[in-house]
């Protein structure tokens, strides 16, 4: 198996096993659900520095979007309003995935977990960015504050 379709395997078996149950809809690498007032993403982001031979290295992005709010034009594809990696929201979690034959239930199980973190803590992280958003900006997950 080569090492991209290594990385299909383990999105399509994310999908199935841990965030389809959840209610996230797919589309290539892209999760995404909507809630009341806010729609949640998760992406999964394979590293530009991928060669051909194991392991297959990824980031998972997570990402959000308020219906009710304009879109700042800054590129092509979706459009969010805040977005960051999963480490940035949960505290622990690796910066970066290096996914192999051998762990990919292991990485499953435990990718599933910081995503399903991720989704309890975003409502608390999303005051900010929705105020942003208004303006049509895009912000970092968590919103940086300052030190004072």
């Amino acid at each position: 198996m080569s090492v991209s379709s290594l990385g299909n395997t383990f999105v399509a078996g994310l999908h199935r096993e841990v965030l389809k149950p959840r209610g996230f809809l797919k589309k290539a690498r892209t999760f995404t659900r909507a809630h009341d007032d806010f729609i949640e993403a998760v992406q999964v982001e394979g590293s530009n520095w991928n060669s051909g031979a194991e392991p297959w290295s990824f980031y998972v992005n997570v990402l959000v979007s308020f219906p009710e709010s304009p879109y700042r034009e800054f590129g092509v594809g979706p459009k969010y309003h805040g977005c960051g990696r999963l480490d940035r929201i949960v505290p622990d979690t690796p910066p970066i995935f290096d996914l192999t034959t051998s762990n990919m239930n292991d990485l499953l199980i435990g990718v599933g977990q910081f995503i399903a973190d991720a989704s309890k803590r975003l409502p608390g992280l999303l005051a900010p960015v929705r105020e942003r958003a208004r303006s049509g900006l895009l912000s970092f997950l968590p919103v940086p504050t300052p030190d004072l």
